[in-house]
């Protein structure tokens, strides 16, 4: 044969077996002219070629595949190619049993994927519950409960949505870089709503307030709590304003609670003339304090000078209340305090300016 090897004819079963014994044996590819593959890139092939690669010697979609080249490359791109892929799929149409081998393993996947997924679900739910269950017992806010409750079932469907697509075949690697980003890139962006967030679980783990006190945030708001939420915290000022205060800016600022304490001083700061009986007066506030009931009996209420200011007599009236009669109280006292001075005639100082006008001497040239 001049030096030259002669081919060993294949058999019959090696050409019925087509590129199935060609992809185990060597190279499944009879287009390919970079000769037999690498050890290792046969191992990767065989399996694929096992499942796809069962066909006809001529099947050259099979081999596109084996090869792990793209449909639209080679031979597979020509209009050649196209009767032969039509009558590989009419082949699997007229034999099922082909058609469920190449399918059966991507189904039972599928399946396994979707079991994962909804016994996952399921099981976060009642996770969830037992949570809350364990907070209500606990007597923790049904606010923070709720929360705390949709943090953890959020991140318990992410470890089963991530589960079954692993199931599936998909690289979940890049998929949890993917969420480490966009988590990264919310925080970012949403820092202050972030802050208010954590501001909020403060607010109802240490309770500074509750629904229904009056508070003073800061040197500006003031009203009643309506209610706290995880973000913000909405109140409705005595003028039946509704108010949405950030738990961020709550947190970062004085918070006064008038309702925390059952009672309250009522302090009064009551001017009267230098000329007006001292003794009398104190007498009249007394009497004026102690007829309201609504003022305790204990502390009792008291009066005493404050101070000496240039152009009246400072007493200061002190007496207990409720809470909530500070305000009616207070007024009630200003009001009969005007009425009764007013009739026992003693006078309440007013605003006064004094001119001395200073007439000049006259000139002697004037005088003559």
């Amino acid at each position: 044969m001049n030096g030259a090897t002669a081919r060993k004819p294949a058999s019959a079963s090696a050409v019925s077996s087509g590129w199935k014994l060609q992809a185990v044996s060597g190279n499944p590819c009879r287009h390919s002219t970079s000769g037999p593959l690498p050890a290792s890139r046969q191992a990767r092939s065989r399996p694929l070629a096992r499942i796809q690669c069962g066909v006809n010697a001529g099947d050259i979609m099979s081999a596109s595949i084996c090869c792990g080249r793209p449909y639209t490359s080679g031979p597979l791109a020509s209009r050649k190619a196209r009767p032969m892929i039509k009558q590989r799929l009419t082949e699997l149409v007229q034999e099922p049993e082909k058609l469920v081998d190449l399918t059966w393993p991507y189904l039972l996947q599928l399946a396994l994927a979707l079991a994962i997924f909804f016994i996952g679900k399921r099981l976060a739910a009642w996770l969830v519950q037992l949570v809350r269950a364990a907070m209500r017992r606990a007597h923790v806010d049904d606010t923070l409960g709720d929360f705390l409750g949709n943090v953890l079932f959020g991140l318990a469907m992410t470890v089963v949505v991530l589960s079954s697509l692993h199931q599936l075949g998909i690289d979940t690697t890049s998929a949890a870089a993917v969420l480490g980003g966009a988590a990264l890139a919310i925080g970012l962006s949403l820092q202050q709503q972030l802050s208010s967030l954590a501001a909020g679980v403060i607010l109802i783990i240490f309770r500074p307030f509750n629904k229904g006190d009056v508070v003073e945030i800061g040197a500006g708001i003031k009203g009643v709590i309506e209610e706290i939420k995880i973000v913000h915290t909405r109140l409705r000022s005595f003028d039946n304003r509704e108010v949405m205060v950030p738990n961020a800016s709550i947190t970062a600022n004085t918070i006064t609670n008038y309702t925390t304490r059952g009672t309250r001083r009522i302090d009064l700061v009551i001017s009267i003339s230098y000329g007006a009986d001292l003794l009398r007066a104190k007498r009249v506030l007394l009497e004026i304090a102690g007829a309201d009931p609504r003022v305790l009996k204990a502390p009792a209420p008291t009066v005493a000078v404050k101070d000496l200011s240039p152009n009246a007599l400072d007493l200061s009236m002190l007496s207990w209340v409720k809470t909530a009669d500070y305000d009616a109280v207070r007024a009630d006292q200003l009001e009969a305090i005007k009425l009764r001075f007013e009739r026992d005639g003693i006078p309440l100082p007013s605003s006064s300016m004094e001119v001395t006008l200073k007439q000049p001497p006259a000139s002697s040239g004037a005088s003559a």
